[in-house]
Parts: C-alpha cells; sequence; structure tokens
C-alpha cells in the first residue's frame, strides 16, 4: 500500500507542477483547464483509491489462502507421519514375531539334532566299546609282544622283532618268566649249554598315521625316536654274557644301545593320573604295558594280569644300571615288570 500512497502522491505533485507551467490565454481557458484538470484528479485519486482496496482485499484474500493451504499441508504431512508410525509399529510387530518363528524353529532343529547326535554317539560308543574303531596313539614307539601277536590296523603298522640277551652261563642261570604268561614264545632258551631270554616287541614306525594322543595314566612305553608329549625319557641297563655265545637282534627293536656283551633300552614313562582312572586304548586285541609306580594302569573294557621277565645277568663285573623313570623291576638281576590286557 505504501507503494500506491507515493504514486498517489507523486501524481499530486505532477499535477501541481503541470498547473503552475500553464500558460494561460484567457480567464476562461484557465478555469476550463482547471476544471478538467480537477476532474482528472478526482478521477484518478478515485481509481487509485480503488486500486488500494483492491489490493488490500487481494492481500487479506492471499493471506487466507496461505494459511488455508499450509493448514492443508500440515494436515497431510500428520496424516503422513501417523502412517509412517502405524507402517513402523507394524513392521516392528512383523520382525518380533519372525524373531520367534526363528528362534522356534532354531530350538526345533537343535532338538532334532540334538536326538540324533545322541542316537549316533550311541552306536558309534556301542562300536568303540567292542574296540573295532578305536585307533592306536599317533607317533612311533613299541611295546612288549604278546602270544596273540602285534595290533593289527588299517591306520597303524606294527613290526615285529626282538632282543636275545645272552645271560648268566657259567653259574646257576637264575632267568625266570611268570607263569601262565601271555608273552609271544619264547622267551626262555637254552642252547649249547648257553642261556638266553627274549624279549619281543612290537614296533610302530609310522609316526604320521593317525590317531589319538597317549590317555594320561601311570605307565611306560619303549622309546622309538622322541617320547611323546608328557612322557619322560629313562632307561635300563643289561650286562649280558659276553663269552660263549652273543647277545643279538632281530627285526625292528626300539631305541637301545647294543652290544654283543651288553643291553640299554630306553623308555617313555608318564605319570599324571592314578592308575586306578581307567584310560582309553584300542580294545580289539590285547597288548603289553610296562608298569610304573606299584600298580597296572585300569584302562576301559580290559582286564590286566601282572607278568614279570627276570634276566640274570652276570656276576662278575655286573654293570646293570637304570635311568629314572623307568619300568617298575630290578637290577643285578634285571627284573622287568609287565602288564597284560585283554577285552572283558
Amino acid at each position: 500500500m505504501k507503494n500506491v500512497r507515493n504514486s498517489n502522491l507523486c501524481f499530486q505533485n505532477k499535477i501541481t507542477t503541470k498547473e503552475s507551467k500553464v500558460n494561460i490565454g484567457s480567464q476562461l481557458d484557465a478555469l476550463a483547464i482547471l476544471r478538467v484538470m480537477k476532474n482528472d484528479k478526482e478521477e484518478i485519486e478515485e481509481k487509485l483509491g480503488s486500486l488500494e482496496d483492491r489490493t488490500e482485499r487481494y492481500e487479506q484474500e492471499l493471506k487466507a489462502a496461505t494459511d488455508e493451504e499450509l493448514s492443508k499441508l500440515k494436515e497431510k504431512l500428520d496424516a503422513l507421519e501417523m502412517d509412517l508410525n502405524t507402517t513402523l509399529a507394524d513392521q516392528e510387530k512383523s520382525f518380533e514375531l519372525l524373531q520367534t518363528q526363528v528362534d522356534a524353529l532354531f530350538q526345533k532343529s537343535q532338538r532334532n539334532h540334538s536326538d540324533r547326535l545322541s542316537v549316533l554317539e550311541s552306536r558309534v560308543q556301542h562300536v568303540l566299546d567292542r574296540g573295532f574303531l578305536q585307533l592306536w596313539p599317533r607317533g612311533s614307539y613299541a611295546l612288549p609282544q604278546p602270544k596273540s601277536g602285534c595290533p593289527s590296523s588299517a591306520m597303524a603298522a606294527f613290526v615285529p622283532g626282538y632282543r636275545r640277551h645272552h645271560t648268566e652261563s657259567n653259574s646257576r642261570n637264575k632267568d625266570q618268566v611268570s607263569e601262565g604268561n601271555h608273552l609271544q614264545p619264547s622267551v626262555l632258551e637254552r642252547q649249547s649249554s648257553q642261556n638266553y631270554v627274549y624279549q619281543r616287541f612290537c614296533v610302530k614306525n609310522d609316526r604320521l598315521s593317525p590317531g589319538p594322543v597317549w590317555p594320561a595314566g601311570t605307565y611306560c612305553i619303549n622309546k622309538m625316536e622322541e617320547c611323546p608329549l608328557f612322557f619322560e625319557e629313562g632307561s635300563i641297563k643289561w650286562t649280558d654274557q659276553g663269552k660263549g655265545g652273543e647277545s643279538t637282534t632281530s627285526g625292528a627293536v626300539p631305541n637301545g644301545q647294543y652290544t654283543e656283551a651288553s643291553t640299554r633300552l630306553f623308555y617313555c614313562c608318564r605319570k599324571d593320573a592314578a592308575v586306578d582312572e581307567p584310560a582309553d586304548l584300542p580294545r580289539a586285541q590285547p597288548f603289553y604295558l610296562y608298569r610304573f609306580g606299584g600298580k597296572c594302569q585300569q584302562v576301559n573294557g580290559m582286564s590286566v594280569t601282572e607278568e614279570f621277565i627276570r634276566f640274570d645277568t652276570v656276576n662278575v663285573n655286573n654293570s646293570d644300571e637304570a635311568v629314572d623313570p623307568h619300568p617298575d623291576g630290578e637290577i643285578n638281576d634285571v627284573v622287568l615288570h609287565l602288564c597284560y590286557y585283554q577285552q572283558i
């Protein structure tokens, strides 16, 4: 409205200026001109007033229209927000329902798998109890050979061998083996007035064959290469008879020092669990372990029998020796205590 009023004022000034510059020829003409100019001025002022009224009306209508549109826009935004909140709420419920369904399916699957695993474990345990699937511990080692022969397994190959000790033959000989023993024969031998004792072994040379680690317990095995984890190395030396016959080896034998007149065998022994706590070892075939700590180690599913071998080492210049840890026994003469296992 300020622009309209300013225009009106400016127009009036122009009329005034124009009027002051009119060159009046006569009084009549001047009055006529003034009347005309007055009428024009009134007409212009009337038109300007009408324009001002219309402008104010348009401004009011525009403001009313803008407020109405803004109000409608706000209503639309509010409605959109409500729809969005409703949609989000519905989605949240859907997600919660989906999560519940997934949890239920997972639990059901777990129960089904658990039942199946229980059945499978039961079947596997049944087979294991029969001793068919148990594997011999991995690594290289040797064990005394029973009369049933060396263990046979698709995963581990045991090779037989022996050490023949030439024992006291100049005086009364005291070589002895426990009655009813289960050692591979023969154990005691006499040839041409010379006495011999055999130590027969089952040697596992394949250190890469699959299998478990040796179980915790209290027992010894013959050393091959390095002692397995948690075992400690020891040894026993035999002073063999050097005259009239020599001590010999044949086939595969464990780590040792072998001469014609002496034998030193190395052992791996462990004592990290009570002997009364049964260990898990293959049960398909009989086997031996060396006794360690005064009693035989118990083995699951196996009965155990204590046995021994006595070696009558030389009476003169005897240098028998035992280096801890080693199997239960004696020196001068050497006695070895063995544990024989067979499936119950």
